[in-house]
């Protein structure tokens, strides 16, 4: 058994109370039948028995990107953090793109940005996303963010880039 999540054991009350709230007074819907008495936004049970792509475990990113950019020499990829993102830190994606094999690694950018876990509320995160949208889009992939990261360096965590 997982262990539990504090964050969405701790949120999922509140959420499934708003939403309700939301469907009730602004979209005038109220479940019926057997969801009437009761009604969550994440079912932990549903949750839990989620098979990723058959294989009843939780997804592996490593050998899946390992693939996709050895078969794509074109393909360049950025994985984006809020600076205080407490539900996917950082630090996580920079192990996981320490992985990659160095003739790979360097199509692979790492960027962290102020902001929290929805760091695309804040108007200049929003701007940088899209800004590295639009440029990887355009195959001008990192022309505009500066030198690459690197390698994880131990005691190393994530800076904010300009």
């Amino acid at each position: 058994m997982d262990a539990p999540d504090a964050v969405t054991d701790a949120l999922n009350p509140v959420l499934t109370s708003a939403a309700a709230s939301l469907y009730a007074d602004r979209l005038l819907w109220r479940p019926d039948g057997a969801l009437a008495p009761h009604c969550e936004l994440l079912n932990g049970a549903v949750n839990r028995a989620w098979t990723f792509n058959g294989q009843g475990q939780s997804p592996v990113s490593v050998p899946a990107l390992r693939v996709a950019l050895a078969f794509d020499p074109r393909l360049h990829m950025v994985i984006m953090h809020g600076l205080y993102d407490l539900v996917t830190p950082c630090y996580a994606s920079r192990m996981t793109l320490n992985q990659l094999p160095p003739a790979v690694a360097g199509r692979a950018r790492l960027m962290a940005v102020p902001g929290g876990h929805m760091f695309y509320t804040r108007d200049a995160s929003r701007a940088l996303l899209h800004g590295q949208g639009a440029a990887l889009a355009a195959g001008a992939a990192f022309s505009w963010l500066g030198p690459a990261w690197g390698r994880a360096k131990p005691g190393g965590g994530c800076r904010q880039m300009p």
